[in-house]
């Protein structure tokens, strides 16, 4: 016999059977060639659960109820009672579902279990403190390096459920010996844990348990079918890396996780590297990078090791995705302490130079980035104690772009020390630093140079560079950079404080007053001005007042039409301004005309890249727009708004527009109920939050899917 059972047609003969087998004398066998896991599948109400609460009764009838001890988890049940399992299926972390299955072998057998399951508990407890020590650390922007975890903290750290899935089935076995009683555990409802993920951490537990032990699984998809260990899925998932559809692409990352990762590694450095042809869907990405960290599992050789770093690196320092970046240094860690461990690193190749002066600088904290940064400048820079000399060397170096961006980082955080006036002759060289479309720039240099132009007599070229940086820069931390920089030169009483006082207001354009105004004048102002290519900053503002009188003003209906086609035509200009772009656009959401449907949509796609405040108000008025369109039963095009704000949602490059998506797809819910906005919202909020938990656990108590 085979040593799964698989679908519906066990029947509980043979499930006596198998128990005969376990309580007789050749039940240790390491050759038994019983069934030792069972596993049924088929839609809800087919009887699997009575299935098993059949299976689990013969379990306690006379002739086994003292030889065989049975444990029966419903994960639905355990859903009902547990948060952590109500974040949708994909969320739920494999470390939970051990936890839990730990937790439940407490409840039912106590004492004994807890002496059987110590050395789990001790590795859970050893991964908490790591958890905490890290994010302690993240927080205080302390070095990790500086936290002296040995090794088997980090290896719980970057491996939590290859940890803890042994010590599990350890514990299970002990119970078993100690009780003298073999044990079938149930799991029903398996479809509530049925993630890639959650799906293999379960297998570890199940192929690290002994023959006394006996598995029976229900759940609504074939588990049989489920990718393990299988050189034709293996071969299948391989294929569908180039499968079109993204989601899939992820899928099959994460699945071939339970293969030779060494056969993939190209594979996923091609979503990465070079970063031009990158893969355009973030999760993708997200996924890549993660997984090229845990190729550390898989012994794999140095030489492997060493051809993930600049990968890894390069997608640390120049992806536009904050949770890709996240994933990236996690990776760059692991990779990192594992080269550590394995290379003579009296010689260490130019590959672990790169991933250790990366790693150093990423957990550094803001005062010790000097110290950093004046380990890596060239010494000819460091000797003239003349400073025009010294800037006229820190200026070259900047300007180079074939130089190390390490080494330029270094050189425009030391142009900054000096200061005005010396080096304000290098003021040319870091605006150019800080372009973000400057292709020979990364992160460290662009936050490097808006830091410096803080601190240098502020010009109208810094202020607008400083502005640009901070509406148009992918990386939060140059955005960051560039708009306390602002703030710092808004407090100057000159014309340069006011234009940063502006630039600042602008931020938030529906904040701003508009001056008392007819609608008939707006509209008029709207018309003329939106026909100038090159608007100053007074005309700037008078459209963004003329579009928040449209936008509030309680129209009459002969009136309604006339300002829509009056905003559409100014929100249509490819030229226009996009502080009136943000403002157009929300007056449009807020009067709620279908007509300005295809108008926000087409603008979205034509600013897909620059101007986010611009990007944060288009998006916004789709979700009014829609939301009050749905309200009206004019849903002809409510799935591409829904599409469209969720391509967003999953690829915007900046955090504050795809914070933008989320209340927009929420209303967009509120008055539709579509399942696609429901999936998006079950899936794409930021559920390890608690707040976040709580405030979906409500939402969707009060607004339920139909």
């Amino acid at each position: 016999m085979s040593m799964f059972c698989i679908g519906r047609a066990t029947e509980q003969k043979e499930f006596k059977e198998v128990l005969n087998t376990l309580i007789s004398q050749n039940s240790n066998s390491s050759n038994s060639n019983y069934r030792r896991v069972f596993m049924f599948d088929g839609y809800g109400g087919m009887g699997k659960t009575t299935l098993l609460k059949k299976l689990q009764e013969i379990t306690k009838e006379k002739e086994y109820a003292e030889q065989i001890n049975s444990i029966f988890i419903d994960w639905e049940e355990q859903k009902n009672k547990d948060i952590r399992l109500r974040l949708g299926t994909e969320n739920i972390q494999p470390t939970t579902i051990l936890n839990i299955i730990f937790e439940n072998f407490s409840r039912s057998f106590s004492s004994l279990w807890q002496n059987c399951s110590s050395k789990y508990k001790q590795k859970k407890e050893l991964l908490q403190d790591s958890l905490k020590k890290i994010e302690e650390a993240e927080e205080s922007s302390r070095e990790l390096t500086q936290l002296n975890l040995d090794k088997d903290a980090w290896d719980i750290y970057h491996q939590p459920e290859e940890k803890l899935a042994p010590q599990l089935s350890n514990g299970i076995n002990q119970l078993v010996e100690q009780e003298g009683k073999p044990l079938v555990i149930f799991f029903d409802t398996y479809e509530i844990i049925g993630s890639q993920k959650c799906d293999n951490a379960v297998r570890r537990v199940i192929k690290g348990t002994n023959n006394t032990i006996i598995w029976v699984i229900a759940g609504r998809f074939n588990l049989a079918e489920n990718t393990w260990r299988n050189e034709e899925v293996q071969l299948a998932l391989l294929n569908k890396l180039k499968d079109s559809n993204p989601d899939i692409v992820k899928a099959a990352i994460e699945s071939l996780a339970c293969y030779d990762r060494g056969l993939e590694v190209e594979q996923l450095i091609k979503f990465l590297w070079p970063l031009d042809k990158k893969h355009p869907d973030r999760y993708i990405r997200e996924a890549a990078v993660r997984e090229l960290g845990k190729i550390i599992d898989s012994n794999v050789s140095e030489k492997m090791l060493l051809r993930v770093v600049e990968p890894i690196v390069q997608t640390l320092r120049k992806d536009d995705i904050s949770q890709v970046r996240d994933a990236a240094k996690k990776s760059l860690g692991q990779i990192y302490f594992a080269l550590e461990e394995k290379l003579n690193l009296s010689f260490p190749p130019p590959e672990f130079t790169l991933a250790e002066r990366t790693w150093r600088r990423e957990n550094r904290k803001e005062e010790e980035l000097s110290k950093f940064y004046q380990e890596i400048l060239p010494t000819e820079v460091k000797l003239p104690s003349n400073k025009s000399q010294k800037v006229e060397l820190l200026t070259q170096f900047l300007g180079q772009n074939n130089q190390d961006l390490d080494i330029q980082a270094a050189a425009a955080r030391e142009l900054g020390e000096i200061g005005s006036p010396a080096a304000n002759t290098a003021i040319p060289e870091l605006i150019n630093a800080l372009d973000y479309s400057n292709k020979n720039s990364d992160r460290y240099l662009r936050e490097e140079a808006a830091k410096a132009l803080s601190k240098l007599t502020p010009t109208i070229e810094i202020v607008n560079a400083l502005n640009k940086a901070n509406r148009q820069d992918v990386i939060s931390n140059v955005r960051g950079a560039a708009e306390k920089a602002l703030k710092s030169i808004a407090n100057l009483d000159n014309s340069m404080g006011k234009r940063a006082q502006r630039y600042l207001k602008l931020m938030n354009p529906d904040e701003l007053q508009p001056k008392e105004t007819s609608v008939e004048n707006s509209m008029g102002t709207l018309e003329t001005l939106s026909k100038i290519r090159s608007l100053s900053d007074e005309q700037v503002d008078q459209l963004i007042e003329a579009a928040q009188v449209l936008g509030n003003y309680d129209q009459e209906p002969e009136f309604i039409n006339d300002a829509t086609k009056t905003l559409i035509k100014a929100l249509e200009n490819e030229n226009q301004d996009p502080n009136v772009v943000a403002a157009v656009a929300n007056a449009l959401g807020k009067i709620g005309n279908f007509c300005a449907l295809g108008s926000l949509l087409g603008k979205l796609e034509e600013i897909k890249s620059g101007d986010r405040v611009a990007r944060q108000f288009v998006v916004k008025a789709l979700g009014s727009l829609q939301s009050k369109l749905s309200k009206e039963n004019q849903s002809a095009n409510l799935e591409i708004v829904i599409d469209t704000l969720i391509d967003t949602w999953r690829n915007d490059a900046i955090s504050s527009v795809r914070g933008a998506v989320e209340p927009a797809i929420q209303e967009i819910y509120k008055t539709t109920r579509h399942p696609t906005a429901y999936k998006a919202l079950k899936r794409y909020p930021n559920y390890k939050d608690e707040d976040v938990e709580d405030f979906y656990e409500k939402f969707f108590s009060d607004f339920p899917l139909n």
